[in-house]
């Protein structure tokens, strides 16, 4: 990816060669005459496949739109686009304007929109929506909605038009911190679920009003998405306890063709019954590939953690796997029979082990290692065991096993508030460094 910075610099590249371009023009004085200068130079670029174009802090008028969005529309081999227009204030056809040219173009497939704390009104839905209904021709849609004050109305109108991109394969709808009522969800859902090629879905509703309630409502929308393969859902601070875990985790085990499962359930109100509950559910989606868990700040004990680490035990097919308990309550026991579950997926070549802050002790801490070497293809390894009991002398033995991995070339630790200081890291390092296998670590205290 090229990366300019200046007007200079993008009218010095080189038009024909360059492929993927980012543009960041924060720090110019963006007036007409500017904009038309920059989609000249733009319009130029005779092979440019991707274009990141950074309008972040601007005031981006409707006339600087319009010239914008007919100099990208040249671009005709362009299919990649991802516009970033944070801090914009944005209350007009802005972006309408640059989308109506974009879109009619065939060749773009692929457009990602940043909106961030735009402090966008609801009635903003309906410009967002008619602007990306124009882009009948995208598969992918990224769209990031978050710190706006958009409520379900204009979330829902957004949808609808989001629905209208028959083509949609992928959708990444970020609206975290709005607001979003629990009994709201299913006016979301009606409209993405008639995307039917529809195969992966992030959505992102963090730090919204969704509830027990929410979650079971949620649930049920997508367990009836029978042509999700990839799913990623962020509900953190959303005050979830163990029933709405419950519920949520049985219509997602419904969907069958799940091979990438992603949830991020941070601060909530879980607790140990609510992980035993979600590990009884999780265990049925057996054709899971990757899986990402992330269940820090949850008051979580020994038995919840056991109890995720034995469903965990069953997904035999897992490739890359990411657990977060950080600020729980593990302890000694519950990281031991975790990584002991953890152990029988054989086929994992990526894994990611988060116990930060979790009272656990070195002399406990030392079994971890002896049963994830029985991973034998394991080629990525990242622990965190910050905040807690763990000395050098034992860190030093959990860097000796390394040397038995015979696939390991990653390998990250963070042992931050551990009472392990710069010598002593520079001692685990040059220990690291005899592991000839290892490309890349790194060592955060």
């Amino acid at each position: 990816m090229t990366k300019l910075n200046s007007l200079e610099q993008l009218q010095k590249q080189n038009k024909s060669i360059t492929q993927k371009l980012e543009l960041n023009i924060r720090k110019l004085q963006t007036d007409i005459q500017t904009i038309k200068i920059i989609g000249e130079q733009i319009s130029k670029f005779e092979n440019l496949q991707i274009l990141a174009l950074s309008l972040n802090d601007q005031q981006i008028s409707e006339e600087s739109a319009q010239i914008l969005g007919e100099c990208i529309a040249k671009c005709t081999s362009v299919s990649t686009l991802d516009l970033f227009l944070e801090w914009n204030s944005l209350r007009d056809n802005g972006i309408k304007l640059i989308l109506q040219h974009i879109g009619k173009n065939p060749n773009f497939k692929q457009i990602s929109i940043d909106l961030y704390r735009n402090g966008l009104p609801q009635e903003y839905g309906q410009i967002l929506g008619e602007a990306l209904s124009q882009c009948i021709y995208i598969e992918n849609l990224s769209l990031h909605l978050a710190f706006n004050c958009l409520t379900i109305k204009g979330v829902k109108t957004t949808a609808f038009y989001i629905s209208q991109c028959i083509n949609l394969k992928q959708l990444r709808l970020c609206l975290y911190n709005n607001q979003i009522q629990q009994s709201e969800i299913p006016q979301v859902m009606e409209y993405i679920k008639k995307l039917v090629h529809l195969n992966y879905l992030y959505l992102d509703l963090g730090k919204n009003k969704i509830g027990d309630k929410g979650a079971l409502l949620l649930g049920c929308e997508i367990s009836s998405s029978q042509t999700l393969s990839q799913l990623t859902i962020r509900l953190y601070e959303n005050e979830i306890s163990e029933e709405g875990i419950k519920v949520l985790a049985q219509q997602i085990s419904q969907c069958q063709n799940l091979s990438l499962l992603c949830l991020n359930l941070y601060l909530n109100q879980i607790k140990t019954n609510g992980a035993s509950l979600l590990g009884q559910q999780l265990q049925k989606c057996t054709n899971l590939k990757q899986l990402s868990l992330s269940l820090g700040h949850n008051q979580i004990k020994e038995k919840g953690v056991s109890d995720i680490g034995n469903s965990i035990a069953n997904l035999r097919n897992l490739r890359q796997l990411e657990l977060s308990f950080s600020v729980n309550e593990a302890q000694n026991e519950g990281a031991q029979n975790l990584a002991k579950s953890i152990s029988c997926c054989s086929e994992l070549t990526q894994l990611s082990l988060y116990l930060f802050q979790n009272q656990i002790n070195s002399k406990e801490i030392m079994h971890t290692p002896a049963f994830i070497l029985k991973l034998k293809n394991l080629q990525s390894l990242n622990i965190d065991i910050g905040c807690n009991n763990i000395n050098l002398s034992d860190l030093l033995k959990m860097n000796q096993s390394l040397f038995k991995f015979a696939n390991l070339n990653t390998f990250n630790l963070q042992i931050m508030m551990c009472n392990i200081d710069l010598r002593q890291v520079y001692v685990l390092k040059r220990q690291l460094r005899k592991v000839q296998k290892l490309v890349q670590f790194s060592i955060m205290i």
